[in-house]
């Protein structure tokens, strides 16, 4: 296995933790801009919102225009947290194919940034132990599921 794909799978296990927060603050923003929108939406008008062929002024096309922003933010908005979620459903369908042993070694290790010797202090591991099964469990399991993957459906 190439250097560069041992870099890219951690990199990739590195990200995840990111990736969470990220969706959970994609999320909050979701909800405040919907929360805007319901708010405009919850006119008893039945024709309030509704187009008119009437004139009208600088302020309601700024109004109009506002309202169109907003829903375009939240299709991004929304694009954007599914593209994150996929990323992380693809890093943790990938280590379902961990041994326990491997996979508790690249939580502490990847996820929450443990190092290598509390990672081996709590596993009761030595160095050259914790690096072979970090390096079997990248090199053989994860790489070809998240690196490799790609090509080989190509």
């Amino acid at each position: 296995m190439k250097e560069s794909n041992y870099k890219k799978v951690e990199s990739i296990l590195y990200e995840v933790p990111k990736l969470k927060a990220e969706i959970a603050n994609l999320q909050i923003d979701l909800e405040e801009i919907q929360e805007v929108i319901g708010i405009r939406g919850a006119s008893p008008n039945e024709k309030a919102g509704s187009v008119t062929y009437a004139f009208s002024s600088s302020v309601e096309d700024e109004v109009i225009n506002r309202e169109e922003r907003l829903e375009e933010k939240v299709l991004n908005l929304k694009e954007a947290i599914r593209r994150r979620e996929r990323q992380v459903r693809k890093v943790e369908n990938a280590l379902k194919v961990l041994s326990e042993k491997e996979l508790l070694l690249v939580e502490m290790r990847y996820f929450k940034h443990y190092s290598i010797n509390r990672v081996c202090e709590i596993l009761d591991i030595t160095t050259p132990t914790f690096n072979r099964r970090k390096n079997g469990a990248l090199k053989d399991k994860l790489i070809p599921l998240l690196v490799l993957g790609d090509r080989k459906m190509i």
